[in-house]
């Protein structure tokens, strides 16, 4: 065996050690339109006045309306973990190593750790605040985007390389949202909906399905 292909099957070895490369691209797809629902269902079934645009970041903020913002996000969290881990969990083949295990772990953990630090600053700054206002409502969604995005950029060194692409793009969305607040929830939908939508389908085209 020549040199270079000596190195080629070490990397390989290396990354099938290292990174869980079972990901599958429906599951990306199905969290981007699940994505893509849930803004469309807030604004249409509740009375929710946090995703109205242009809406005085200085307006005090009931506590009925507070609870019915951390009620919709928590739920979309559950919901799309359920739905999509359990969509990753069929689709694995029945001989996977402990490797590709303790490597699925470590992508777990990589996720729970930003997602929870996100929760504790969200909840933080809801319940810090002494009357909590319009503008700490329009502060969660680029918070969330940004956390997320820094947890797939995280992600793709434990899993596939491509996922840092999805991780700039809802970061950059984040980002966006944070410049322009009222229109926050309109970012987040751009990241998490077209955003995974894509990543989804490249995924797709390139596992061959």
């Amino acid at each position: 065996m020549e040199p270079v292909e000596q190195i080629i099957e070490v990397q390989s070895v290396l990354d099938r050690l290292t990174r869980f490369r079972h990901l599958n691209g429906w599951a990306a797809v199905v969290a981007g339109i699940l994505s893509l629902i849930a803004y469309a269902a807030l604004g249409i079934f509740y009375d929710t006045p946090w995703l109205v645009d242009h809406a005085d970041p200085n307006a005090i903020v009931t506590s009925a309306s507070v609870w019915q913002f951390i009620v919709a996000i928590v739920a979309l969290f559950v919901i799309a973990a359920v739905v999509c881990g359990s969509i990753i969990l069929m689709s694995l083949p029945k001989d996977l190593t402990k490797y590709a295990w303790r490597n699925l772990l470590r992508l777990i953990g990589t996720y729970a750790l930003y997602i929870l630090t996100g929760g504790f600053i969200a909840f933080n700054l809801l319940f810090q605040a002494t009357e909590p206002t319009m503008g700490i409502l329009q502060f969660i969604p680029p918070l969330m985007c940004m956390m997320y995005g820094l947890a797939q950029f995280h992600a793709s060194h434990v899993s596939l390389p491509s996922l840092k692409f999805l991780g700039v793009w809802i970061l950059l969305c984040g980002i966006i949202g944070m410049l322009v607040p009222s229109l926050g929830w309109f970012f987040w939908m751009v990241g998490f909906g077209p955003g995974h939508i894509l990543m989804g389908i490249y995924v797709l085209i390139r596992s061959g399905n």
